[in-house]
């Protein structure tokens, strides 16, 4: 399942009653497409007349492009409010993850028997599945092969490198046309972005059916 705010406001409440005392008042939660984090707690910070810097504006964010089990992504929000219950009431912890915090965590693993750990730990599987839904706009170099195939190549968004790859790649006997377009079809991802001279080969209407959404990008190279 993927985070959603109805999920994780229903969760919130029921947590803070159960594990924190009903002492966490209602936080605003938010919405993320981040790749890099699957739960985060944020707030800003303020000094006070008296010179002190205290916490305010409090949030917790949720990415939606990880699909977890309810036991992973509940670990994640009580994770989570664990970095809020010693925020909120001010509580000096040795670091991000320290004493307080581990001390608070094996607490309600060993109460709740709950599985929460520092870092949200992630199978290769799971991270290869965000990496594919990220949405990215991508340059596209289409190419059409002698031999009858196709290549495919993700250029840097970078008008000279993309001229000078194309003017390059032209020369060479096997390539016949390149056609550049514009796509944020998250099949591209998997391709590296690069300007070298080489390209990936794929089934022509493979190809063709990750291109049809895409815009074609029109360029018309000067003379070397």
């Amino acid at each position: 399942m993927r985070a959603s705010i109805p999920y994780i406001e229903q969760k919130f409440k029921e947590y803070n009653q159960l594990i924190f005392g009903n002492h966490l008042p209602d936080i605003p939660i938010r919405l993320s497409r981040a790749t890099t984090f699957v739960g985060k707690y944020q707030h800003r910070t303020r000094r006070t007349p008296l010179g002190r810097i205290e916490p305010y504006d409090f949030y917790l964010r949720f990415s939606v492009l990880f699909d977890l089990t309810p036991e992973e992504l509940d670990d994640v929000i009580i994770h989570e409010m664990i970095h809020y219950h010693i925020a909120y009431h001010r509580l000096h912890d040795t670091a991000p993850h320290g004493l307080i915090f581990c001390k608070m965590m094996n607490d309600i693993n060993q109460t709740f028997g709950r599985n929460i750990s520092i870092s949200h730990k992630l199978s290769p599987e799971k991270v290869s599945a965000v990496k594919q839904l990220r949405q990215t706009v991508h340059v596209i170099a289409a190419l059409r092969l002698a031999t009858g195939g196709a290549g495919v190549k993700v250029l840097p968004r970078s008008r000279p490198r993309i001229e000078a790859y194309c003017k390059r790649m032209l020369t060479h006997p096997e390539v016949e046309a390149i056609s550049l377009y514009i796509s944020d079809d998250p099949f591209f991802n998997k391709y590296p972005t690069s300007s070298t001279l080489s390209a990936y080969e794929i089934e022509k209407k493979e190809l063709e059916a990750h291109l049809q959404k895409a815009s074609p990008l029109e360029l018309q190279f000067s003379e070397a």
